[in-house]
C-alpha cells in the first residue's frame, strides 16, 4: 500500500515500477504465495508485478549454514522457528540479491519480542535491514510480504 501511495506522484510514476515480492519457504508454496499476493493487490486495485522467490532457490551461504548448523530443514519448512538472529540475516541476503536497482523498500515491522530489551530489538532490525536501500518498516498484518519501488 505504501509503495502504491508513493507511486501516485508524477516523478515516481514516470520512473519507477512497483514490485510486490513474497518469499516462499519452498517450491511447494510458490503458487499459494503468488496467488495470495495477486489476490491482495487486485482487491486493493494496485497495479504491480508480483514475484515469489524461495528460500532454497538462491545459493545463500547463510541459508546453507543454517541447514548445516542450526537445524533448518533443507526445504525451509521450519524457517519461522529459527531465532531472529539466524532468520533476519538470511532474509537480508535474499533482499540484497533482489534489490540491485531498488530505490526504496517497504517491509513489515517485525513484532516486538515478549522478552528482551529495546537494544536487542534494534540490533535485530539492523540484521534485517543492513546494507539495503532505504527501508520503511511498516506495521502490518502480513509477515513475509515486502514491496519495493
Amino acid at each position: 500500500m505504501m509503495g502504491h501511495i508513493t507511486k501516485q506522484t508524477d516523478i515516481w510514476q514516470q520512473y519507477s515500477k512497483l514490485r510486490v515480492k513474497g518469499i516462499a519457504r519452498n517450491e511447494a508454496e510458490i503458487d499459494f504465495v503468488r496467488g495470495f499476493l495477486e489476490n491482495l493487490t487486485s482487491n486493493v486495485r494496485i497495479k504491480s508485478r508480483v514475484e515469489v522467490i524461495t528460500l532454497n532457490s538462491l545459493d545463500l551461504p547463510l541459508y546453507n549454514e543454517a541447514v548445516e548448523s542450526h537445524g533448518l530443514q533443507e526445504d525451509g519448512s521450519n524457517f519461522e522457528a529459527l531465532p531472529n538472529q539466524i532468520r533476519f540475516p538470511i532474509i537480508n541476503q535474499i533482499l540484497k540479491s533482489q534489490s540491485e536497482l531498488t530505490c526504496s523498500m517497504f517491509l513489515p515491522l517485525p513484532p516486538l519480542p515478549e522478552e528482551g530489551s529495546a537494544d536487542s530489538y534494534i540490533a535485530e532490525l539492523e540484521l534485517l535491514t543492513d546494507g539495503l536501500p532505504p527501508v520503511m518498516l511498516v506495521h502490518g498484518s502480513q509477515s513475509v510480504v515486502c514491496s519495493d519501488l
